[in-house]
């Protein structure tokens, strides 16, 4: 069964914790926790396999496997910069002076590159990534309102001071690298960052590919709307996944459906896990 969402915590507030009447619907592939699944009130994980190195509680289906041993972070190795620099940005850190950048109309683009200080979009504007990878220093990606952001072929890296916020009616449509250092993944951190995440979009449908914040905790709320489920696959790594309110995330295992490729060690390509029904 192919791995698509990992919690690589251990720690009891590391757990992948879901409450009120959230759910995630993974039919296709497994979901495991390297500590505690706990699951609230009229919440639902539903995935094609589930495993935990701690304890299940909760409506989960099929059953967690309780005792199933720690996964290692498959990729642990990725040389992601040292001090909370990034791969392939070529500055040192003094010369990212911040410069907060506000978007209230109409259509912005950004280039692949750095991207320094907080970023807010708001009202109806747009905010388009040129393909590339996309480093974001020293600042928060803020979206609201009725904004969008839209982006094929790219990959949004954060360093350890910086963290995204979709909320409102944020449309967004994301589609991971399809080559270089990051092909595969959408979404991506340093070892360093220890932030929150936070998607509570009622329009948050497309996240293709991998997102992978493996210090960092993926926060989903808000009302009884599908999250990433016009994906054609979605992988997960986190130190912990929180959800409350009523949304759905959807992770889909269509991964023929796209020519964005699966990372080794997740997906079709993991040999790490072997969980079953």
């Amino acid at each position: 069964m192919p791995l698509c969402v990992l919690v690589t915590g251990t720690m009891k507030a590391d757990e992948l914790a879901m409450r009120d009447q959230a759910t995630m619907s993974a039919p296709g592939c497994a979901v495991h926790s390297n500590g505690d699944i706990k699951v609230e009130n009229n919440a639902m994980l539903l995935a094609g396999a589930v495993g935990t190195s701690g304890l299940s509680s909760g409506a989960v289906a099929p059953a967690a496997q309780i005792g199933s041993p720690q996964i290692e972070d498959p990729f642990g190795g990725m040389r992601m910069g040292s001090g909370g620099g990034l791969l392939g940005v070529g500055l040192p850190g003094d010369l990212c002076v911040p410069l907060d950048t506000l978007v209230s109309a109409g259509l912005q683009v950004l280039p692949p590159g750095l991207h320094c200080g907080p970023i807010n979009v708001e009202k109806n504007a747009t905010l388009t990534l040129l393909p590339g990878e996309h480093y974001f220093r020293k600042g928060k990606l803020d979206m609201k309102d009725s904004a969008r952001i839209v982006g094929a072929d790219v990959v949004l890296v954060f360093d350890k001071e910086a963290d995204f916020k979709f909320k409102d009616n944020v449309q967004v449509e994301l589609e991971g690298r399809k080559s270089g250092p990051f092909a595969g993944f959408v979404i991506a951190t340093t070892q360093a960052n220890d932030h929150t995440f936070e998607i509570s979009s009622t329009a948050a449908r497309k996240l293709l590919g991998t997102i992978y914040i493996p210090s960092a905790i993926l926060q989903v709320t808000g009302g009884k709307t599908p999250v990433a489920n016009e994906s054609a696959w979605t992988v997960i790594v986190a130190k912990s996944i929180k959800m409350q309110g009523a949304p759905n995330l959807v992770i889909n295992a269509n991964y023929a459906g796209s020519s964005v490729p699966v990372p080794k060690g997740v997906g079709p390509g993991d040999a790490a896990v072997r969980l079953t029904r």
